[in-house]
């Protein structure tokens, strides 16, 4: 908590600081994206206080990770029994996928955006088991307060489509319901707000290059932890690491499909390589290596 701000926290906390809510909620103030909520928590601490203390401002990202490690804990419980909640919330807590929520404070999007994404689908499960409009509508709040936090709040609608089929497809409701997609709607409505701000250009060229190397170091995460070998392996063989990824990666997705198949949860493995290719589909295609790298 005492640690000291870096990266584009000397640039972000003043630009919201000083920034009126009014404007921050009408304009990207100069970014190429659109996160309202996200600048307005990064605006609260100072608005208090009336300077930059690094303890509260790095306690905000830290409440929200806590919070989304309990949250979680109460979506494993209800999907994978009493067993599995543990794991996955220490999991999830000692290795969050967005590994700068510990240490920026400019990354306190990803968290606020989390809290909302798992608050909608935690709340959409209660409502299908309990056939709530209340929990239905707590669902739909969630999603819409998740897409002002971060762009990546469009994925909820989807997690929702599929937290449904696989509650359809485990027995805990007897037959799949469109109203599950009905999450999608706050994404959609979201989608003109966003196109109507005006945001900074960021023009786009089709770059083979940085298409080539985000996909290879993109396929090395989902050969992990295989691909920390490849490179001493590679000096055995006097063959650069980075060629041999793309002979482990059909051995190794090979390999697991084939042991997911034996133990009958082929449709696991195959939503989860599914699961893996939509989410860095956006990054692989759209951004430069540089970037991806950086």
């Amino acid at each position: 908590l005492s640690l000291s701000f870096m990266l584009d926290d000397f640039d972000d906390l003043p630009r919201a600081a000083s920034s009126p809510i009014w404007t921050i909620l009408t304009s990207s103030r100069g970014y190429v994206y659109y996160r309202p909520l996200s600048h307005i928590a990064e605006k609260l601490p100072y608005l208090v206080q009336g300077y930059y203390d690094p303890f509260w401002y790095h306690l905000l990202p830290l409440i929200f990770h806590a919070l989304n490690g309990w949250l979680v804990y109460l979506l494993a419980r209800r999907l994978a029994g009493a067993w599995a909640a543990p794991w996955a919330a220490i999991l999830f807590l000692a290795y969050p996928f967005s590994y700068q929520v510990v240490p920026w404070v400019g990354a306190v999007m990803h968290p606020l955006m989390v809290f909302f994404a798992l608050g909608a689908i935690l709340a959409y499960y209660e409502g299908r088991r309990r056939s709530s409009p209340w929990w239905y509508a707590l669902a739909a709040v969630s999603a819409l307060l998740a897409l002002p936090a971060h762009e990546n709040g469009v994925l909820v609608g989807p997690m929702v489509v599929v937290l449904e089929l696989y509650m359809w497809r485990t027995g805990a409701v007897s037959r799949p319901s469109a109203r599950c997609l009905g999450l999608m709607a706050p994404a959609v409505a979201f989608q003109g707000l966003w196109w109507l701000i005006p945001k900074q250009s960021q023009p786009w060229s089709f770059d083979p290059n940085s298409l080539k190397l985000n996909a290879l170091f993109f396929l090395q995460g989902l050969v992990y932890p295989v691909a920390g070998e490849l490179e001493g392996l590679g000096r055995a063989l006097a063959v650069p690491g980075e060629n041999l990824v793309w002979v482990a990666l059909p051995l190794s997705v090979a390999v697991l499909g084939v042991a997911y198949f034996l133990r009958k949860a082929f449709l696991f493995f195959s939503l989860s390589l599914s699961w893996f290719a939509l989410a860095v589909l956006p990054a692989w295609a759209f951004l430069s290596y540089a970037y991806v790298i950086d």
